[in-house]
């Protein structure tokens, strides 16, 4: 069973919001009260999912800043060997089930 509706808050808005709020919420279906009290329920599901697509995209850009970091240093390693060690090492990784190039 859901809360009983208690408090109120009292908004003010242009008669243009009013209008749109107003026409908005017949097409749902709902009641003004009703439709406005899913707008701010839903906005604050909505800044909780930015948060996290913030957060997700934070993790991704240091994943690939990682991934760069790696790249870089295996290419400086690759450079400092001889054929003959870079040979040996992908025979090791072939080996190992590693598809070398």
């Amino acid at each position: 069973m859901s809360e009983p509706l208690s408090e109120l808050i009292r908004v003010r808005v242009t008669p243009d919001q009013y209008q749109k709020l107003s026409e908005a919420s017949l097409l749902s279906g709902l009641k003004l009260s009703e439709y406005v009290r899913r707008l701010l329920i839903s906005s604050t599901t909505l800044q909780s999912e930015i948060t996290q697509l913030r957060e997700a995209v934070d993790a991704l850009q240091r994943s690939s800043r990682t991934e760069n970091a790696v790249l870089e240093i295996l290419l400086l390693l690759r450079a400092s060997l001889t054929t003959d060690q870079i040979t040996r090492a992908q025979q090791q990784l072939n080996s190992l089930g590693f598809k070398t190039f």
